[in-house]
């Protein structure tokens, strides 16, 4: 209600605030406000709690009683939930990212602690897909990722995991609870996963409702800072027109490919793209050889016309696949 009255705890008492709210619901839902004497009774006795000026422990009970009722009268009646309907996902936007957490959350209510922590690990991989898409910090870093790979594969590990560090330090993530969130997911078995070929670890006891929670309460955590602290545009930029990209290399068509990544260009003439793309993508994408020359065609259509076309000979001198995402698979 502060964006409505101007008015918190801080600027004004629990009277005036009351009153305020009290009008606005009035004037704007024909509803006021359940229990406003008893409630603010109860702040009388926290006072007085406060300064040691009597024993809480009577009226703790009653007290308790008029709060929740007050509660679950105002969830009803304003927001049209009950209490028991209370959870992170409804206040998450990005509705891919939502329907893991849901998943998480029946998971737990379910018992099936491990294919809980599996939906948490697919809302945290989108989470991040969408703050790093566009990221300036990875495309910045992909010559020396290229470089890297193409002389010593160790090497390009070293550079991608330390890449992965200091993005999340800069999306302002708590590395000590995503170290402890990591391990569980490096214990995530095989079934679950797309990519095998890293391996992961067997988990020595049963899955327990604790790793679940705790994996849904910091991806939820996550999810919720990064998305109120995203920046709205400048503007909406203008879609007067309807645009379609064609990449093609030797026989692979790499057209069909996901929102995010980016190209750059090096100073020596040639250049790297970075697409996220999927399944079918990428195994064309296996098809290119290192080492090899191809046919390159690129083309743009703007509303079906086509606007630019370039045709050229192309050599591929080092090219990496990394799962982004399990779930849609990226």
């Amino acid at each position: 209600m502060e964006a409505v009255t101007g008015r918190n705890l801080d600027t004004t008492d629990l009277s005036g605030l009351a009153g305020e709210v009290n009008r606005f619901l009035r004037d704007k839902y024909s509803f006021t406000l359940p229990y406003v004497s008893e409630i603010k009774q109860i702040r009388q006795i926290r006072n007085l709690v406060q300064h040691g000026m009597v024993d809480a422990g009577p009226d703790i009970p009653r007290c308790c009683t008029i709060a929740e009722r007050f509660f679950d009268r105002v969830l009803a009646r304003v927001f049209g939930i009950e209490r028991g309907e209370i959870r992170a996902t409804s206040l998450v936007n990005n509705e891919e990212i939502k329907r893991h957490l849901i998943a998480a959350e029946q998971r737990i209510d379910e018992g099936e602690f491990l294919e809980s922590v599996v939906s948490s690990r697919n809302a945290f991989e989108n989470a991040l897909f969408e703050r790093r898409k566009h990221s300036a910090l990875r495309l910045s870093a992909l010559p020396t990722l290229a470089e890297t790979h193409a002389e010593e594969r160790a090497s390009h590990w070293f550079y991608s995991h330390m890449l992965d560090e200091i993005e999340l330090l800069r999306f302002g993530v708590d590395m000590d609870r995503y170290s402890h969130f990591a391990r569980y997911v490096e214990h995530i078995p095989g079934e679950y996963r797309i990519d095998r070929s890293s391996g992961w670890v067997i988990m020595q006891r049963p899955w327990e409702r604790g790793d679940a929670t705790y994996c849904y309460d910091f991806v939820s955590d996550i999810v919720l800072r990064w998305q109120y602290a995203e920046m709205p545009p400048i503007y909406v930029p203008r879609r007067d027109k309807e645009y379609r990209f064609q990449l093609i290399i030797g026989e692979s068509d790499l057209s069909e490919h996901f929102e995010g990544g980016g190209v750059y260009l090096l100073e020596q003439g040639g250049n790297i793209e970075q697409l996220y793309v999927a399944r079918s993508v990428k195994e064309q994408f296996d098809k290119v050889e290192v080492g090899n020359q191809y046919d390159f065609l690129s083309e743009r259509y703007d509303d079906g016309e086509l606007k630019f076309r370039k045709e050229s000979r192309v050599e591929i001198k080092a090219k990496i696949a990394k799962l982004a995402t399990h779930d849609p698979e990226r």
